[in-house]
């Protein structure tokens, strides 16, 4: 059949890694089609907008209300929340997906009952409020066989996909650094809730040693490092509050603080170690060099192939049927 198209769709919209790497990207998948799930002897009101066909794909029409309840597991939010350069690249993206879908259904590609079961209870995890059992978002069960045939195709596209020693030893070469681990300082602390306190226990500790200082954090630390004997951690320039590091990196290896207020209370610190900026070895650097070429190659390969699908498939968007102005995003 010849290719029907009302408008391009934008390639450049959200980038294809969004739908190859993230697996929480088919979680706000869209709802049935018309042509899939409605049922016309229901006898509902029906409003002509949402009615509307925006998107066909290899004879599977989906309605604006399809793309609204969409954006709707997508966002979090209502349609009329977003603005529509946002909606414009979500609408891209929902294409996208489609296009994947079609193809993926025409190469027979289907879920096992225990993928789906699977599948599921992660979707359900994944939108649990943190520490409660209440549902984030909405989960549309009906669509979680589309979601995993669209997975699953992916990963099939992406099997062949394989980084060498060769480009990981060069990218390390070319960006030495990426991998510059900066100076860091083991600390510990006690903390107190007044500044009294606070300076009393000092003059019993600060011509102490180590332990001295670890048996005091244990006893008398609010902090909930006070277990560990006031262990706090490894920190870089930046990763705490300017006024503790004032006091922190000034000191010597094994000195102790003056008392330090902050919004936490009174604290004393103690500079446990003090490591050196280093560069990490390739060894060291291979994992997170494999990870970023992977999804470089993962990005360029399925940006291809939903180029590929656009110029094959039968599908067309009419965009001036979508519940806003659609803004064309050129690649």
């Amino acid at each position: 059949m010849k290719l029907k198209k009302m408008c391009k769709i934008g390639s450049a919209g959200i980038r294809p890694a969004t739908v190859v790497l993230a697996a929480l990207f088919l979680v706000l998948g869209a709802c049935r089609s018309k042509s899939a799930g409605a049922d016309p002897a229901a006898g509902a009101v029906s409003d002509p907008k949402s009615e509307a066909i925006v998107l066909r794909v290899e004879g599977t029409a989906y309605s604006a209300a399809d793309f609204e309840a969409y954006v709707k597991l997508d966002a979090g939010i209502d349609l009329k929340s977003l603005e529509p350069g946002a909606l414009s690249r979500i609408f891209d993206t929902y294409v996208q997906e489609k296009l994947l879908l079609a193809r993926a259904k025409a190469r027979n590609i289907q879920p096992t009952p225990e993928e789906r079961a699977a599948y599921l209870a992660k979707l359900k995890g994944a939108s649990t409020i943190s520490g409660t059992d209440a549902p984030a978002t909405t989960i549309d069960e009906a669509s979680i066989a589309d979601k995993l045939v669209i997975e699953k195709y992916l990963a099939s596209i992406q099997s062949t996909l394989t980084v060498d020693n060769a480009a990981m030893a060069a990218y390390y070469d070319e960006h030495k650094k990426e991998f510059l681990q900066p100076e860091r300082v083991q600390v510990s602390q006690i903390l107190l809730e007044s500044e009294a306190k606070a300076t009393d226990l000092l003059n019993r500790i600060k011509n102490g040693g180590e332990e001295q200082f670890r048996t005091a954090a244990r006893a008398e630390s609010k902090g909930l490092e006070a277990p560990k004997g006031g262990l706090l951690g490894e920190f870089s320039a930046g990763q705490l509050p300017p006024e503790l590091e004032k006091a922190i990196f000034v000191l010597k290896t094994g000195e102790i603080s003056r008392v330090v207020e902050s919004s936490y209370g009174f604290h004393i610190f103690r500079l446990d170690k003090r490591f050196e900026t280093r560069l990490r070895t390739l060894t060291d650097a291979i994992p997170a060099i494999r990870a970023k070429l992977f999804e470089e190659k993962s990005q360029a390969l399925v940006a291809a192939h939903i180029e590929e699908l656009k110029s094959t498939l039968e599908w067309k968007a009419d965009t001036d049927k979508l519940p806003f102005p659609y803004q064309r995003i050129e690649s």
